[in-house]
């Protein structure tokens, strides 16, 4: 019963989707636990203490109820301050995260100075209506950033990251080149700038500027489901 309980928190906090049916149903097959209490409670009292009277529906309604609410209270608290999933629906960050795989987040709140060079994270752009973005820091507070022939350089100098082997003559999708090269840009304080992994589709700091360090949500920390698995 408990292993059942854990499973049902795990797959409500873990879940991508934010259903409310899905929260209910889970906090419904909590209720093995109260019933699991309880039955321990009674087989510890003396049998001339025991009542034998049925439980009415109001009760077991009520105990419902309070499940499916612990459980919503459970789940949205460990999505807003600890860990939350999210599922790749575009290709920005192939082959790092490829459509359909399933990560972990780590919320948050980035200090300034915290934040590496090569991580990638989760954040509000500045765009109007636009979802939470993710993509790798390039560059931090106070560098400036330039790419030339889809080459990053660092303060003149080229970075490479170490976990990402990316191919400048042939793009993801197409045979044809789509270069995307900035002038010289100096980070401000308190931000990063950030690119996407398939920088030929992707959405990022060269399009809308810096990152505020306000604005990250989060590390990705886990795939933890993926298609190539």
């Amino acid at each position: 019963v408990s292993c059942l309980c854990l499973l049902t928190v795990a797959i409500t906090c873990f879940s991508v989707s934010q259903s409310f049916t899905r929260v209910i149903i889970g906090g419904m097959l909590l209720i093995p636990v109260l019933t699991g209490v309880d039955g321990f409670i009674i087989a510890r009292r003396r049998p001339e203490s025991l009542d034998f009277r049925r439980p009415s529906w109001i009760s077991l309604l009520g105990a419902m109820i309070l499940a499916g609410l612990i459980n919503l209270g459970v789940a949205a608290l460990y999505r807003s301050v600890m860990c939350e999933a999210f599922v790749v629906t575009t290709t920005p960050m192939v082959p790092t995260l490829e459509v359909g795989d399933r990560f972990l987040v780590q919320k948050s709140v980035v200090p300034s100075g915290e934040i590496k060079r090569g991580e990638v994270i989760t954040y509000r752009a500045p765009v109007d209506g636009a979802p939470v973005f993710v993509g790798r820091v390039a560059g931090l507070s106070g560098e400036t950033i330039e790419i030339m022939s889809e080459r990053v350089f660092v303060d003149g100098a080229e970075w490479v990251c170490p976990s990402l082997e990316y191919d400048h003559s042939v793009d993801l999708f197409t045979a044809e080149p789509c270069v995307s090269d900035t002038a010289p840009l100096l980070v401000p304080k308190d931000c990063v700038f950030v690119l996407g992994d398939n920088r030929r589709r992707s959405y990022d700091s060269r399009m809308f500027g810096p990152v505020s360090n306000s604005a990250i949500t989060g590390r990705v920390r886990l795939i933890f489901w993926s298609k190539e698995t």
